[in-house]
């Protein structure tokens, strides 16, 4: 059947193409590179399996497939596929699709299915990529980019041999329990790109339900098949959901303003030792901000620089109302515009995360914010807030 391969896969489409119709300035300008320069997406998504039946139904495609005594003799009860498919991560049975994605959602490729044992992370998935035939360097050249995540960390100096920018979000070292500024900052502009890979398999699994569900055994043995088939419809047949708007050109000038920033409040919740001095604090509620800046949507997307933090911010909110427990608001006895907020972390209910906000009285809008500190990993970055500060700005 020629509509899976003229529709997915490195071959099925040429790299002009790909710049032509795929690529997004926005990726170029936040990144830095050229307007000559490609951008590829690359993460892992999950299909759920069946452990019930499904290794005796490997075993019999095995042995009608290769005729072989080993596969005769090997009992059923063999426990080998089950931990091969087993993730640790996960804590459930699944196959992982290698997805690469161009920067407007396209689907360029789905690699795979591979197993999710201790052998097949990101890294030594994307490094046999690289060498297999017709792989994905046929849509690439010496200066394009790579975007992955976090995962793909040990695969960085192949990448970089064949000359190509490799894009990943820092990573905190021995004894760090918060990315520093500049870090946070750089990872953001990795992230706030990234997502477009997390929204492409949204949008697969919300189109074709059998693969958010558990994959029954008896498909298995035409799953890599069905899962083709139904990235080649989605680009056949569907709209790219991301193109360039005003929007982004607003995010690129608010990145490049704030990219060198230093956190000022964070400096001074550090010298001051604002966590620790209780005696600085005031109890309040919501209601005693009343200076607090009121926040449209389109303002809250301009603080954050995207949809996840908000999203994540009104299921911190939505989690506190479950739980009867409002957030512990206090003022700054000598500086009222200054508001210190206590909530739970999603990790952990013992954790607790400490937001600090820094407001003009009564200026509504983003201008009304002047300076955020959250003492989570990523709360000292200056681009864009994290999800818990999102949270209170929201609530607030």
């Amino acid at each position: 059947m020629k509509f899976v391969p003229e529709n997915i896969g490195f071959g099925h489409i040429t790299r002009q193409k790909l710049m032509e119709d795929h690529m997004r300035p926005f990726y170029s300008r936040v990144l830095g590179l050229p307007p000559t320069s490609f951008v590829v997406v690359l993460d892992g998504t999950y299909v759920y399996i069946q452990v019930a039946l499904t290794f005796n139904l490997l075993f019999n495609i095995l042995r009608r497939h290769f005729h072989d005594s080993h596969f005769s003799k090997k009992k059923s009860s063999d426990h080998e596929f089950q931990r091969m498919t087993f993730c640790g991560y996960k804590k459930r049975n699944l196959l992982k699709p290698m997805m690469v994605v161009a920067p407007d959602g396209y689907l360029i490729a789905a690699e795979g299915l591979y197993f999710t044992d201790h052998g097949n992370n990101d890294s030594t998935i994307l490094k046999e990529m690289l060498l297999k035939p017709d792989n994905i360097l046929s849509i690439l050249q010496p200066g394009d980019a790579t975007l992955v995540d976090r995962g793909f960390q040990s695969v960085q100096d192949e990448v970089e041999g064949y000359q190509l920018r490799f894009f990943m979000p820092a990573l905190l070292g021995k004894k760090q329990s918060q990315f520093t500024t500049p870090q946070a900052n750089k990872s953001r502009k990795v992230t706030i790109l990234r997502y477009i890979v997390e929204q492409a398999n949204a949008r697969l699994k919300n189109k074709f339900r059998f693969f958010d569900e558990k994959v029954p055994a008896s498909y298995f043995s035409i799953l890599k098949d069905l899962f083709l088939l139904s990235c080649s419809l989605l680009n056949k047949f569907t709209v790219n959901f991301n193109k360039d708007t005003d929007f982004h050109e607003k995010l690129v000038d608010i990145i490049d303003q704030r990219i060198d920033r230093q956190n000022l409040l964070e400096q001074r919740v550090i010298e001051e030792k604002w966590d620790a001095r209780r005696v600085i604090w005031e109890d309040a509620d919501q209601d005693c901000a009343l200076g607090f800046p009121e926040l449209s949507m389109e303002d809250l997307k301009e603080l954050t620089l995207g949809e996840y933090q908000l999203n994540m911010g009104n299921n911190y909110n939505l989690e506190h109302l479950r739980a009867d427990s409002s957030y512990s608001f206090h003022l700054h006895k000598e500086e009222s515009n200054i508001l210190k907020v206590q909530l739970r972390s999603r990790y952990s209910a013992r954790t607790r995360r400490v937001v600090w906000i820094q407001f003009k009285d009564h200026v509504n809008g983003v201008a009304g914010i002047e300076e955020w500190y959250c003492k989570c990993p990523v709360g000292a970055r200056t681009v864009g807030c994290c999800s818990h500060i999102a949270a209170v700005s929201t609530v607030t």
